[in-house]
């Protein structure tokens, strides 16, 4: 739904600030986590307000999950990696 909030981005995510969170552009992962108040996002620095009449692409960048399983343990297996990625390199 293309509702930009405007200058209550910083205050209330709507669903284009929510959109980023969602996008396949690389310059997006891990950012806008919050629901509701993006408050979070711009104290621990996840924050990614959107441009004016930004709406990125939206979807799995690596595909889409080989059924329910893969989908359900995919944050999981990331997570896995990127200790190990983390370990390998300190």
């Amino acid at each position: 739904m293309r509702l930009p909030l405007g200058w209550l981005t910083p205050v209330m995510a709507g669903p284009q600030y929510h959109r980023i969170h969602h996008s396949i552009e690389a310059r997006h992962w891990n950012k806008n986590y919050a629901a509701y108040f993006p408050i979070w996002d711009i104290v621990f620095g996840t924050a990614c307000l959107p441009k004016k009449g930004e709406w990125p692409a939206t979807g799995v960048p690596r595909g889409e999950p080989a059924g329910v399983g893969a989908a359900l343990m995919g944050p999981f297996v990331d997570w896995q990696r990127m200790v190990r990625r983390r370990r390998a390199s300190a």
